[in-house]
């Protein structure tokens, strides 16, 4: 069955692309955009682990915001797959500065006691 290009059809789809829901899913992708534009303009002046790892859960926080848009309208979905191909970009970018500046485990050692005094309790019997 193909689409209808009636009077009717086309007035349905004016009416999802200036409804509410359309206009918030594009609130959301400007600011998406801006700050994907922001990050990919800024990753030079990533230096240290600790930078990374800033810039690593801002971006996260962006790709959260972007995925939460599930409006499915043509301005939509064009607007989608532009910012989708910079994200994927800057994802990319994160890899190799990831690669750069390995993430650094300050954390204290996990041991279990208790095991090893019953292997060597064990041991010396």
């Amino acid at each position: 069955m193909e689409a209808s290009t009636s009077k009717c059809s086309t007035k349905y789809l004016n009416k999802r692309e200036q409804s509410k829901l359309t206009t918030t899913a594009n609130c959301i992708l400007d600011r998406v955009e801006n700050r994907t534009r922001h990050w990919l303009l800024h990753t030079n002046n990533i230096t240290t682990a600790e930078t990374l790892a800033d810039a690593e859960y801002n971006i996260g926080r962006i790709q959260t915001a972007f995925d939460s848009v599930k409006r499915d309208v043509q301005s939509v979905n064009v607007r989608k797959a532009t910012i989708g191909h910079s994200l994927t970009q800057l994802q990319f970018r994160l890899v190799e500065l990831r690669r750069l500046y390995p993430a650094i485990d300050d954390k204290p050692l996990q041991f279990d006691s208790i095991k090893y005094l019953l292997f060597f309790r064990h041991r010396s019997e």
